[in-house]
């Protein structure tokens, strides 16, 4: 693709990015999430910085046209030695199914790789534009997630 770089956001387009990583949430989630079901958005993304996650971002010209933010797996329990994990990779409509996803995605694969990680997870739903392009970078599916609503009454067990 012509004229995309991938760079680092400013301080400004970092709090832009978060919040439009925050309202993707029900699109990003294929629904199974809404707005009101979120802790507030300065909640969900106070720290994530303070513990190693980055920023990048695709800019077309001035403009933002996508981000991915990524670092360390939170849930130590499930990381195998040292892991890294995609929590989100985001590109425009307009430039989805061109490419634009696949640079995201490699640059942050490549400062992973850098920082040591051994390992690098990812999620998103079954046969979403996210999973097909990481299936086509080579990830693999390695476990199924269940859980249970609010309303299963575990006591009565």
């Amino acid at each position: 693709m012509q004229n995309l770089l991938i760079d680092r956001p400013s301080e400004e387009e970092k709090f832009e990015i978060m919040k439009k990583m925050y309202y993707s949430f029900p699109e990003s989630s294929s629904g199974r999430y809404s707005l009101p079901d979120l802790r507030p958005m300065d909640e969900v993304y106070s720290d994530f910085l303070k513990r190693g996650d980055s920023l990048i971002v695709l800019r077309s010209g001035e403009e933002i046209v996508g981000h991915v933010h990524f670092g360390p797996q939170i849930d130590e329990r499930l990381a195998f030695g040292r892991s890294g994990h995609i929590y989100h990779l985001f590109v425009s409509d307009i430039y989805r199914r061109r490419g634009a996803g696949k640079l995201l995605l490699s640059a942050s694969l490549e400062e992973l790789k850098r920082s040591s990680y051994l390992t690098v997870t990812a999620n998103t739903y079954r046969l979403g534009a996210g999973w097909r392009l990481l299936k086509s970078d080579g990830f693999e599916e390695k476990k199924i997630c269940f859980s249970v609503g609010r309303t299963h009454h575990v006591a009565d067990r």
